[in-house]
């Protein structure tokens, strides 16, 4: 079977103490239906690119992503 995951970033916008602020997370499809999906990994666009590429490149299996995260992170 051909692999067809593919991460990709998600925006959303998140408000704290009154203040709002865009947030990145990432989403995964396989054959365009969403397996996973992961909101608000971090403020930092860049990063969350990096993260997406990442695991693109290695075909992350999406059960991995929120430990994939977390590592990323920590």
């Amino acid at each position: 079977m051909k692999n067809n995951v593919k991460y990709s970033i998600i925006v959303s916008s998140v408000t704290v103490e009154e203040q709002e602020y865009k947030s990145y997370g990432i989403a995964c499809t396989n054959n365009d239906k969403v397996k996973a999906f992961i909101e608000d990994v971090s403020v930092d666009e860049k990063a969350v690119e990096k993260l997406v590429k990442l695991f693109n490149r290695l075909h992350l299996d999406p059960a991995q992503l929120q430990d994939a995260i977390e590592d990323a992170l920590s």
